[in-house]
This record gives C-alpha cells, sequence and structure tokens, in this order.
C-alpha cells in the first residue's frame, strides 16, 4: 500500500507538471505558426534567432537555479529557509536581468542578415521568465502552484496573441510584447505569492550577512552546468547563421519544434529533481541510479514519439513551407531524448549527488566536438547536418555522465 501510494503521488506531480507543460508548448506552437502565417518564414527566422540568442542569456539570469534551486528547496527543513532561498534568487537574477539584456542586444545586433528589432522582441520574453519561481514549486513538489501562478498567465497570454496575429489585429512585433506582457504576469504574481507580500520586500528579505558575492561562488557549479547544456542546444543556430544562412529559416522551424517537444518532457526532469534528495543522504546514492534508469527508459520512449509526429507537426507549425524527411524526424527523436537524459541524469542524479562539476566537465569536453561538427557538416547536409552534429555530441555527454552516476 505504500509503494502504491507512493506511486500515485508521482503518478499525480508527473501529471501536473505535464499538463503545465502541454498547454505551453501548445500555445507555443500555435504562435509561431500564426506568427509564420502573419509575416513569412524569413521573418520568424529573426525572431527564432532572437530566441536562441535569449535562451543563452536567460541562462545567465536564471544563474544555475533551475539546476540546484528545488535540490535546495526539497532539502530544506523549515519555510523561511525556503521563501529566503527564492529571495535571494530574485534579487540577484534581477540584478543580472539588466546587464545581460545589454549583452544580448549587443549580440543580435552583430548577428548578420537579422532583423535587431524583432531578434531582441524575441529574446525578451525568453529572459524575463528566467526570473520565476518555477524551480520553488518544482522543489516544493507543488506543480499545482506552478500550473496556476506560471502557466495560465503565460499560456493565456501566448494563446491571445496568436489568435490576435491570426485575426491580422496585431502584427508580429505586437504580438512579442503581447506574450513579454504574459511573462511579467506570471513573474510577478509566482514572486508574490511565494512571499506573501509585495515583490519590493523581495530586495529587504534577500539582504544577507555573507551578501551577492557568496551567493555568485556558491551558484556557479549550477550557472556552469545550465549554460553549458543551454549553449549546446543554442548554438547551432547561431553557427548557421554563419556558416549556412541558406538554411536558417527551415531550420529555425524544426529547431524551435524540437526544443517545444523537449519541454514537453521536462517533467520527467521536474518530478526527478524533487524525489532524490527527499529522503536525505543516505538514500541519494540509491535513488539517482534509479532516475537514471528513468531518465533513459523515459528518453528513448520520447525519442520514439518525436519521431513518428515530427513530419506532420513541422508541416502544420511551418504552415506547409517545410517538409522534413524521414531522416529529420529520427534525428529530432534524438535530439529531444538526449537532451532529456542529460538533463534528468545532472540535474537530478549528479546534482542531488553534490557532483555537478562531473556533468560540466563532460559538457566542456563533448560540446566542442558536437559544434565542430555542425559547422562541417551544415553546409554540405543542410539541417541533416545540423542535427548529426547536436546529437554526437549529446550522446557522447549521456554516456559519460550516466557511468557517473553509476560509479
Amino acid at each position: 500500500m505504500r509503494f502504491l501510494r507512493r506511486g500515485f503521488t508521482a503518478a499525480r506531480q508527473f501529471g501536473f507538471f505535464a499538463l503545465s507543460v502541454l498547454l505551453l508548448a501548445l500555445s507555443s506552437l500555435w504562435f509561431i505558426r500564426a506568427a509564420i502565417s502573419a509575416g513569412g518564414l524569413d521573418l520568424w527566422a529573426s525572431v527564432a534567432v532572437g530566441q536562441a540568442v535569449g535562451a543563452l542569456g536567460a541562462i545567465v539570469v536564471g544563474y544555475g537555479w533551475s539546476v540546484s534551486g528545488p535540490v535546495r528547496v526539497a532539502a530544506a527543513q523549515m519555510q523561511l529557509e525556503r521563501s529566503r532561498e527564492f529571495a535571494d534568487a530574485f534579487a540577484l537574477r534581477t540584478l543580472i536581468l539588466a546587464v545581460a539584456t545589454m549583452a544580448v542586444a549587443l549580440a543580435i545586433f552583430l548577428l548578420p542578415e537579422v532583423d535587431v528589432g524583432l531578434g531582441l522582441l524575441g529574446a525578451l520574453p525568453v529572459m524575463v521568465i528566467a526570473l520565476s519561481a518555477s524551480f520553488y514549486f518544482v522543489g516544493l513538489a507543488s506543480p499545482s502552484l506552478l500550473f496556476w501562478m506560471e502557466t495560465i498567465p503565460r499560456a493565456a497570454f501566448t494563446a491571445a496573441a496568436a489568435f490576435l496575429l491570426l485575426t491580422d489585429s496585431i502584427t508580429v512585433p505586437f504580438a512579442l510584447a503581447v506574450q513579454l506582457l504574459g511573462n511579467l504576469c506570471a513573474v510577478l504574481l509566482s514572486g508574490t505569492y511565494v512571499l506573501r507580500s509585495g515583490l519590493w520586500r523581495v530586495w529587504m528579505r534577500s539582504s544577507r550577512s555573507d551578501g551577492f558575492l557568496t551567493l555568485l561562488r556558491r551558484q556557479r557549479q549550477g550557472l556552469a552546468s545550465a549554460l553549458l547544456a543551454a549553449f549546446f542546444s543554442n548554438a547551432p543556430m547561431l553557427i548557421v547563421t554563419f556558416v549556412a544562412p541558406a538554411i536558417v529559416a527551415p531550420f529555425s522551424v524544426v529547431d524551435r519544434l524540437a526544443k517545444q517537444m523537449l519541454a514537453g518532457s521536462s517533467p520527467v526532469t521536474a518530478v526527478l529533481q524533487g524525489w532524490v534528495p527527499r529522503e536525505g543522504v543516505s538514500a541519494v546514492a540509491r535513488r539517482a541510479r534509479v532516475a537514471l534508469a528513468i531518465s533513459w527508459l523515459a528518453g528513448v520512449f520520447v525519442a520514439l514519439v518525436v519521431a513518428i509526429s515530427a513530419r506532420p507537426l513541422v508541416h502544420w507549425v511551418a504552415a506547409g513551407e517545410v517538409e522534413p524527411g524521414p531522416l529529420i524526424s529520427v534525428l529530432m527523436g534524438s535530439f529531444v531524448g538526449l537532451f532529456l537524459v542529460q538533463n534528468a541524469v545532472s540535474y537530478a542524479g549528479l546534482a542531488a549527488q553534490g557532483r555537478l562539476g562531473v556533468a560540466n566537465r563532460s559538457m566542456l569536453v563533448c560540446t566542442p566536438i558536437g559544434l565542430v561538427l555542425v559547422g562541417v557538416l551544415a553546409s554540405p547536409l543542410g539541417v541533416v547536418g545540423v542535427l548529426t552534429g547536436i546529437c554526437a555530441g549529446m550522446l557522447a555527454a549521456c554516456v559519460w555522465q550516466s557511468v557517473a552516476v553509476l560509479r
């Protein structure tokens, strides 16, 4: 009976996390299709490039709390510790956001054949949501709070923007502004709920005797882990922009859809992040191995689902302007499955063991291999070459990290 109760609790948590991700994915895919229909594939390419650069900026803004935050919240014994963790995170990340926004704007300006205004508007919603309390809700194992406080406002505003685009009520830049407003509402609503007070008090509550410098040092492994994974995920778009600009438009659709599908599998990582450290240090090694097995099984299953559904989904999202072949569909599935395994193994297994340094070393070695392959294969093989390079580098990292967990 105890086993059944635990299984039911885990299934309920997974289901609520999955519902959040499903709503966000559906609204986002609808938004992409509406933007392509309203402005064309070339216009969307500038937005997609901006989102790729913004995703890297968002990792800097998040500063590793998405990796180490859930573990700290799950292990905390008192509510005061949990609230302090979020207050520290919000205050520091807000300061970083101002600097990161300027850096992202400069990076977009330097990229060739990218509309700077559209690129920046595509980047801002991605960066702002890095301030959210999602890591707090994941560590608390409370997907229902995440659903009501963050998912609903984000999905509602994104869907509204897509609807307005399809009815020719607004243009793509205004639609991106609506999406940004939804993300701001989600950040404000979730932050206010966590602290039970006005957000201006976050700055007072986050004052620590050891200061922000200690926080910066403490979070460096989590930041490095998240940044390396995000860099490997988003750098191919930037490489393609330079070495094979002719395939930027079709690859932007394939890349974005694959990442949305990866986001759809994130409940696996979210549930494991809160589960592995919950019974204390003595159970972490055993639970980390169980999490490893679950991660690989889930990765293979998700890869098969994505490979089967990729072709009709790409056709629909691109409004018929992109038609992927069977090989691209298989590589998309491998992309999503391998990234799922890497996220779950490093963020749940290795993070709970206090061994994020192992994950970071594996990514530092394997990421350059994959990116070199992307640069070499993009021009002769197109989208197939880009996806092949990504999957090769990520497979090597997954094997390395899996061995580390088993040992």
